[in-house]
């Protein structure tokens, strides 16, 4: 994002990462490579690079980098731009916003009903957040499941909001937004959740609509996360995670009349697919407790 900032193609519109190796707390670079720029979009591909210190195998050289480093992660990203306003309205999408076929925001009640908590005792950065599930998602697709229209699966909903007032939503905190949550049915059908480790293989993020900045009609720190999640296999649990973020109609300490029609009024910020496994919180605690490489990083 940083790289695309000052060009003519500066919104995120679509990005997939690969997870290669676990990351270490320790120096990394990031590589940024332009693929093609065009007229609407610009493909760029970055990868994140750690230096190992350590005799590698031959598997692991072939992801070696010039200066002794490995890719840990690999990306493509599409660059375009979000605001209609700055493109030129297209005759075959006239008429979008008041088609009857769109999706409406799958949360029934505004943050406003609920006082929110933090009790995610694995988040080092639960103080930035503050959290509550919107009870109404997964109670509807819970009434669902007993009708013979039922299609398996589970589905929750919370809203979240940047803890300090001054906070504002980026693309960036919307990525990290996408990436929080394993899921409702890992969480359901695997025994002794704690210990666990739910991690992500690959995960794309496409972002649906810029980050409104009309606080009149919505809140410019919260976002309501919808995760529904389908398949879990064998081996190691591989399950698929769906989460849409959307724009919420106010904070968690709002006092503001809310229109009738506030479902309506909202957006899809974003839409995140992943890949991801289950495996023993043990494996992760190993390869963090690793001596970390204490040499400058760099972007």
């Amino acid at each position: 994002m940083k790289y695309q900032a000052t060009t003519s193609h500066p919104d995120p519109i679509h990005v997939t990462a690969h997870f290669l190796r676990a990351t270490t707390v320790g120096s990394f670079e990031v590589h940024v490579r332009n693929l093609r720029t065009g007229k609407s979009f610009t493909n760029i591909s970055a990868d994140l690079i750690q230096d190992v210190r350590q005799q590698r195998s031959c598997r692991e050289l072939l992801l070696t980098t010039a200066f002794q480093g490995i890719i840990k992660i690999t990306t493509h990203s599409v660059f375009g731009v979000l605001d209609p306003g700055n493109v030129a309205p297209s005759e075959a999408t006239a008429g979008l916003k008041s088609s009857s076929s769109l999706r409406v925001t799958p949360f029934f009640k505004p943050p406003s009903q609920f006082r929110p908590h933090r009790n995610f005792p694995r988040w080092n950065y639960r103080e930035y957040l503050s959290v509550h599930s919107e009870p109404s998602v997964k109670m509807r697709h819970q009434d669902l499941s007993k009708t013979k229209y039922a299609t398996g699966g589970m589905e929750s909903g919370m809203w979240m909001q940047l803890a300090h007032p001054s906070e504002k939503l980026t693309p960036k905190s919307l990525t990290l937004f996408s990436d929080l949550f394993p899921g409702s049915l890992p969480t359901t059908v695997i025994k002794d959740v704690g210990r666990n480790w739910f991690l992500t293989v690959v995960i794309s993020i496409e972002f649906k609509a810029p980050i409104p900045r009309d606080s009149s009609m919505y809140s410019l720190r919260t976002v309501g996360v919808f995760v529904s999640s389908r398949f879990i296999n064998d081996p190691q649990a591989r399950h698929d995670v769906c989460l849409e973020l959307w724009t919420a109609p106010c904070d968690f300490d709002s006092e503001k009349d809310l229109k009738a029609d506030w479902r309506q009024q909202q957006q899809c910020l974003a839409v995140a697919h992943q890949t991801a496994l289950v495996l023993p919180m043990s494996v992760n605690k190993r390869r963090g407790q690793k001596v970390p490489n204490t040499s400058s990083a760099k972007l």
